[in-house]
């Protein structure tokens, strides 16, 4: 039984020598442009919303592209049915971090029952956090084993830029499947993470990024009429130029001392809007656009589809 969609389990946030470091380069190369598009058991989607001012000032000036492209999903998604679907809604979030996707869920959905994250590492804001907002817990857990954690109420899992960390990322969605049919009611999934093209933007990081082949391991775990998959393609090329130019460059450069988005920020603002708009555009007329990152969206024992 396959842990992994990748072909190894390096993790770069570990402490890798000079040996492993290539052999994860090498390892993510090959399996980033091993039958990159072929999938299956999802739809493919595109993502092209209008992006409105309100919009564009309730994510952080200085976000990354693919930071804001993540925030932006999380903000069109259709939170209508999404509360049709699971009417009150309860949220498990694995990789949350600081837990800072517990008040933007919460803004974003106009409201939510109760948050729940959980993270490998202990952040020390995690208890003013809690104190602050009743709805969220949080606690330190492992990927691995999450079955025996989840809330019995969860009815939305979610992850932002989190399972490209995982070492073992089918094994903790086996465990969402054995909670799901357990509970045989609606329950939907929302996972954000980086493609391909985040290998050469964001160098040593994690363990993997995705292609549609190796999502399709992921999407095939959820078969049957009870559930629906689409993959969504968030950017594209004008935005990992932009990243690259305005952040990754300037970093290795200066060895981590000049972050364009610190200098330059509001010339870094009007052209990330510009770039996401241009790849929104292309994304029209172009079936398969280099995406910066990608959204999985699952839906199980659902009547109406958010997809």
């Amino acid at each position: 039984m396959k842990k992994s969609s990748s072909f190894h389990s390096l993790n770069a946030d570990e402490k890798l020598n000079f040996f492993e470091k290539r052999l994860w380069e090498l390892l993510n190369l090959l399996n980033n442009n091993y039958f990159p598009y072929r999938f299956n058991g999802f739809h493919l989607k595109k993502f092209t919303p209008e992006i409105s001012e309100s919009d564009r000032l309730k994510i952080p000036d200085k976000a990354s592209p693919s930071r804001f492209l993540s925030d932006l999903f999380w903000m069109k998604l259709n939170w209508n049915v999404i509360r049709s679907e699971l009417g009150e809604i309860h949220v498990l979030d694995s990789g949350a971090g600081s837990g800072k996707y517990g008040i933007k869920i919460n803004e974003f959905s106009n409201g939510i029952s109760s948050y729940t994250g959980l993270d490998l590492a202990h952040d020390k804001t995690w208890q003013s956090l809690m104190e602050s907002h009743a709805f969220i817990t949080m606690k330190q857990h492992h990927s691995d084993e999450i079955l025996s954690v989840i809330p019995e109420k969860t009815n939305l899992f979610m992850s932002q830029s989190a399972i490209e960390h995982f070492k073992y990322d089918l094994l903790y969605f086996r465990q969402i499947r054995q909670f799901i049919e357990q509970k045989k009611a609606p329950i939907i999934q929302v996972h954000i993470f980086p493609s391909a093209a985040c290998l050469n933007l964001y160098g040593l990081h994690g363990v993997r990024q995705y292609t549609p082949r190796t999502v399709s391991s992921i999407a095939g775990l959820f078969d049957g009429t009870e559930h629906i998959s689409a993959l969504y393609n968030l950017g594209g090329r004008n935005c990992n130029e932009l990243h690259d130019r305005y952040i990754a460059e300037p970093i290795a450069t200066s060895k981590g001392t000049v972050d364009y988005r610190d200098t330059k920020t509001d010339e870094y603002k009007k052209l990330l809007v510009e770039a996401i708009r241009k790849d929104m555009d292309e994304a029209l007329h172009n079936p398969a656009p280099a995406p910066s990152f990608y959204a999985l969206v699952i839906q199980s024992y659902f009547k109406q589809s958010v997809i």
